[in-house]
């Protein structure tokens, strides 16, 4: 993973309120860092605080189980 990972800074982001999406505000710069990162998923076992759809600015919120899953290759 450390090979393939790349350093974003979330005050990359300028501006933005995530208020309504969020519960947690200690989350903005989670959220805030996924952005600046492009990321397709942000993996976490914190789902509740997230927006109800699991999805926010086309970036998925799943737990660390459901992300693994999607590499089962024996199924």
């Amino acid at each position: 993973m450390e090979r393939l990972a790349e350093s974003v800074d979330h005050t990359q982001i300028l501006g933005g309120n995530y208020d309504i999406w969020l519960k947690d505000i200690d989350d903005h710069p989670v959220m805030a860092t996924a952005l600046a990162g492009q990321v397709d998923y942000l993996v976490t076992w914190n789902t509740k605080d997230f927006p109800p759809k699991k999805r926010f600015a086309g970036i998925t919120i799943i737990t660390p189980d459901a992300f693994l899953r999607l590499f089962d290759l024996t199924q």
